[in-house]
Order: C-alpha cells, then structure tokens, then sequence
C-alpha cells in the first residue's frame, strides 16, 4: 500500500512547483508521481540550466505523453515502446512519462539505481514517497545502491555511480563501492554509446580528476581504457595547477567552456590523458568508444602533439621548429594539448611561445599554410596530381613556418631543391 508522507510547506523544494512547468497539474493524473534527479536535485536545491522532469504513471504512459503534446504543440517521440516510455519536449526541456514497474510505486522505487534516486513526490498532494530513505542518504551525502542486482540488471550503472558521485560530490557508501568494484567486469557488456556518453558527463565535472582515480583503482574501465601509467596517474593530479599556469599566459583562455565536438578543453585534456601516449592504442581504445571521426582527430591530435615535444631540451623553450611542430600536431585542438602537456611536467614557459602566437590568427607559425598553392605548383613544375603534392606542400608550409622563405619566388627554388634531393 502506498503511504504518503506529508511535505511541510517550509521544506517545498521551488524545482517541485508544477507553477515552473510548461503543463498544468490538472494534465497528471492522481496517480502520476516525479521520480529521479529532478526530486533528488531539488531536494538539495540545486539549479537545472533545463527543464528534465521524470514522471510515472500506473497505466497509458506513451498515451499520455502523445495527448499533453497534441494539446500544448511540443514535440513528442516514444523512447522505449516496449517499456512505455516516451517523451514530450518543450523549449524550456523534457518531460518523460514512463509506465510504473510493478504494483505500486515503492515496487518501481525499488528497481532503480541508487536510493536518492528512488524518492518520488506526488504534485497533487505535495507529498513524497521514500521508502529506501533517499532523504537520509541526503543528508548524510552518500551515494548508496538499492541493491546489487539492480547494478547487474544495468552494468552502466556502475560508471554513473561515480559520475553521480563526482556531480553532487558525495561519497560512495562503503558497500555499495565494494559492489562496484566487484561487478566492473560486467562493464563490458554494455554499449559503447552509452559509455562514452556517461564518461562524457563526469569528464566536465570539477572533480573529475579525483574520481577518475577512483575509477581507475577499481578497474572499472579496464576493457575500454589503456591501463595509467604513473605519468598518467600524476597528471590527474596535476591538472588543476596546470590550468592555473595556463591562465597566467593566457589569462582568457576558455579552459571550461566546451569547445572540441562539445567537449571543454579540460574535459578533452582529461580523456587524451587517459588515452596514453601511443597513437595505436589510443586509437584502437576510441574505436572501441565507438567517438565520431571528428572527435577521434581531435583527441589523436592531442596525444601527437605531446608526442612532438623533444625531450632533449627539457628546461628549454621551444624553438621555432619545435613550436611549429606541436602547433602543427595538435590543431584545433591546441589548447587541451597545452594544457596536458604542462599537467604532464612540461614547463609553462617552454610553451610560452606557442601559446602567445597561438592566440594570433595571422600568426604563419602556429596557424601555418603553403605560400603556393598546390594547383600553382603543378603548373610550374609541371608535376602531376599526387602524394608528392601534398608532401612537396607540407614542407613549404613548414619552411615557411620556421622562416626558411618569405615569397613565392623563395617557395617555387625550395620546391625545386627538394625535389632535386627527393630524386637523388
């Protein structure tokens, strides 16, 4: 039986007001209930940039959502059929209603992941149902399972667990991350997609660096990662201090902003960090992420560019050669680069440099091109189309880099010497 525990008008968390909604309460039915982080995160009284409301209803879920659609002109989609789910989606965000699991609400509450999210309230009444004491876990902020068969039902629950513990900065109750530990192998079986998109979330939170630690100690992402090597290791510390260095030569550098394929300049920083630092298996772990082409260049540019810095010299500022190299190997992905690479022990102001022409468009070192196109060079060499087009074009973009030619003139007698030796 459903017993409802009164909420004191004082304690009414706003984000629960059906007045913030894009829908009427009378459009519920009694027996609807709002589920999962919109109650947790109004309890704890943080800000959604938008609107994601969860509901469930005992009954006609996909029914429902298609009526409130039609009625107000917002999109509609079913996101499960099979589980009578769908969604309504409105400028301000989302409503999903999803059919209710089990004879009652508290069975439905006890098949979810982790006991804050298993805290429904109902809006007619402006009442809750708790009955795994999600509050309590609140309060204590601890992050606590319902049960380990639920985190076997859907091994992606295990990676959220830490993503959830690193957005609210809570702690993962002792027992609950012995089970973590215990069931990452099942990890494996799940998509990549859903993956990818879970590691994406914790990757942009503040605290990332530390649970990225924890994630590694309990093995949990052994079958999509490389294993850390120390220098990894300590660059997940190091991170933190590296973007403030970053900040004292370009004070406006937009670090935390999302840049590459939506993804901030930390955030890339933290995954190619994870990658490693050999290209092959850092490629043959994003193919396993299943990323978009785009976002494989972006985060292989990253680990080329650390690749490009010499070792030689380590103390010693780039000079034009090596500047030109690392700008050339991390593209547009520059910023990341620069700031992997100082959490990785390179001094600030040996990419000082680079970092200053970086911030200059018109710079021809660190945004580097040809001073002859390639269709001008065919012609006045009489070359045919081919690789040795492209080859003969990178390194006039690279003598014109490093201040070897400074006109067409100079670019067409290299072009003539390296052929000449390119033969020899």
């Amino acid at each position: 039986m459903t017993i409802l525990i009164p909420m004191p008008a004082s304690l009414r968390p706003t984000g629960l007001d059906p007045q913030t909604w894009p829908i009427a309460l009378s459009d519920l039915p009694t027996t609807a209930y709002l589920v999962g982080g919109a109650v947790r995160d109004a309890l704890l009284g943080r800000c959604r940039a938008e609107l994601d409301l969860d509901f469930v209803v005992e009954g006609g879920a996909i029914e429902l959502a298609r009526s409130i659609a039609g009625r107000y002109g917002a999109g509609f989609v079913v996101l499960d059929r099979e589980r009578a789910i769908a969604r309504v989606a409105f400028a301000a965000g989302t409503l999903d209603f999803a059919q209710q699991v089990g004879a009652s609400i508290e069975a439905d509450l006890q098949r979810r992941d982790f006991t804050i999210n298993a805290i429904a309230y109902q809006p007619h009444h402006q009442q809750w149902i708790d009955p795994l004491n999600g509050r309590g876990d609140l309060a204590q902020q601890q992050l606590r399972m319902v049960s380990p068969a639920n985190l076997t039902d859907d091994p992606l629950r295990l990676l959220r667990a830490y993503r959830l513990s690193a957005q609210l900065d809570f702690a993962i109750e002792p027992t609950t991350a012995a089970t973590l530990a215990a069931q990452a192998p099942n990890l494996a079986r799940v998509a990549a997609e859903r993956v990818r998109t879970e590691l994406d979330y914790l990757l942009e939170t503040t605290v990332a660096d530390r649970t990225l630690q924890a994630i590694n100690q309990a093995g949990l992402l052994a079958d999509w990662l490389p294993p850390l090597t120390p220098v990894q290791y300590q660059a997940l510390t190091a991170l933190g201090s590296a973007a403030e260095a970053l900040w004292q030569l370009w004070p406006t550098a937009p670090i935390a902003q999302p840049l590459l394929n939506g993804r901030s300049a930390m955030a890339t920083a933290r995954l190619a960090n994870l990658l490693g630092q050999d290209l092959m298996v850092a490629g043959a772990a994003l193919d396993r992420l299943k990323v978009s082409r785009a976002d494989r260049r972006s985060l292989l540019a990253v680990v080329a560019a650390l690749g490009s810095l010499p070792a030689s010299t380590p103390s010693q500022p780039l000079d034009r050669a090596g500047q030109y190299a690392f700008c050339k190997a991390a593209g547009d992905s520059f910023l990341a680069a620069a700031l992997l690479a100082i959490a990785r022990g390179t001094l600030p102001n040996r990419l000082a440099e680079a970092i200053a022409r970086w911030q200059d468009p018109s710079d021809r070192l660190a945004h580097p091109c040809s001073p002859i196109t390639g269709t001008d060079l065919m012609a006045a060499l009489n070359l045919p189309r081919g690789p040795v087009v492209g080859q003969l074009l990178l390194a006039l973009e690279r003598a014109s880099a490093i201040e070897q030619l400074s006109s067409p003139t100079e670019a067409l007698a290299y072009a003539h010497q390296w052929l000449a030796q390119r033969e020899a």
